[in-house]
């Protein structure tokens, strides 16, 4: 899925040099959509998130989207996900005025050595076989966002995430076994 910024339709901004002193919408900091990659983005644009501009948390994408539309903040970060389910941008409503970065899914993580080696490569398996190809994954994955399916996961997944040190409570661990299988923090 990817990170998006987001204006009203009516909105002077088009372009992200003009988004210092608006207020901006947000779900939360440890949202990799709405804060981290934003932030990040706008950081090799020369504006500093906290400094340039005033963030708004407001807790869900959904709240975003409509503080956006009732002008309580210029500027939101919605997943794209959102913007799909929502049909948040309908015609004429609002305007992406950037894409802050692609992101992966979130991944189904086991801590190392948590599960028998054969427990685990059953769980994988069977994650692995739910998928729109088949009847049971379309009806297990039917109200979970827009995926699809899953599949093994790489650090190449996750090279997009922003490497530099977050302010806490969004600090991210990425760590990645020799397997290419993300796990939990440890």
């Amino acid at each position: 899925y990817q990170s998006y910024l987001v204006v009203r339709a009516d909105s002077p901004v088009h372009r992200v040099s003009q988004l210092r002193g608006l207020r901006f919408g947000f779900t939360s900091r440890r949202s990799s959509s709405s804060w981290i990659f934003p932030r990040a983005f706008l950081q090799q644009q020369g504006i500093d998130l906290e400094a340039d501009l005033t963030p708004v948390e407001l807790g869900s994408h959904d709240a975003a989207v409509d503080a956006l539309r009732a002008g309580e903040v210029d500027v939101a970060a919605p997943s794209s996900d959102t913007l799909v389910t929502r049909e948040a941008l309908g015609p004429g409503d609002l305007r992406i005025v950037a894409q802050a970065g692609r992101i992966p899914f979130d991944c189904i993580a086991v801590r190392r050595g948590a599960l028998p080696p054969d427990l685990l490569a059953r769980v994988r398996y069977a994650v692995l076989r739910l998928n729109a190809l088949n009847p049971e994954g379309r009806a297990a994955l039917a109200g979970y966002m827009t995926i699809d399916g899953f599949v093994p996961a790489s650090r190449a997944h996750y090279a997009a995430f922003p490497r530099e040190r977050l302010s806490p409570p969004a600090r991210v661990g990425y760590p990645v076994d020799d397997g290419g299988v993300p796990h939990g923090k440890q």
